[in-house]
């Protein structure tokens, strides 16, 4: 990135390192263009919740899954667990709070479910890994 190292106390990328050919090259930059004391808020998706397992199961395609289009339609190139993602986070950064959302455009019952679901159990219910971190010392 064209900007000047240790500039930014807050950096925020949210959903994007999993759309990034070179998440590691990324995460490189943000800590690059960071101060050293700033505060980190990243997010990636789980695509591994039981809602699209179901999907997989039943052989139910989505954008996501559509063969040889990834790259050209701006896809999801990685596909990460829960695990995944906060052990990859960990690499680069101190973890303050991790926070595992349910996400749905829906606000009713069966969501507040999920959600409370998702904290008890995030690998199977959370759609969305939150963490707010900072730099490791």
């Amino acid at each position: 990135m064209p900007i000047k190292d240790s500039v930014y106390d807050v950096v925020i990328c949210l959903e994007t390192l999993e759309h990034t050919m070179y998440p590691r090259r990324v995460i490189n930059e943000i800590k690059r263009v960071a101060k050293k004391n700033a505060t980190f808020f990243l997010s990636m998706p789980n695509e591994y919740n039981f809602l699209q397992r179901i999907y997989y199961l039943f052989g139910i395609k989505t954008l996501v899954d559509e063969p040889f289009e990834v790259v050209e339609k701006h896809l999801h190139i990685h596909k990460p667990r829960v695990k995944d993602i906060v052990n990859f986070f960990s690499e680069y950064f101190m973890i303050d709070d991790v926070d595992y959302v349910w996400e749905s455009r829906h606000r009713n019952i069966l969501d507040r479910l999920f959600q409370s679901l998702a904290r008890i159990k995030p690998s199977m219910f959370c759609r969305l890994v939150s963490v707010k971190a900072r730099n490791k010392e």
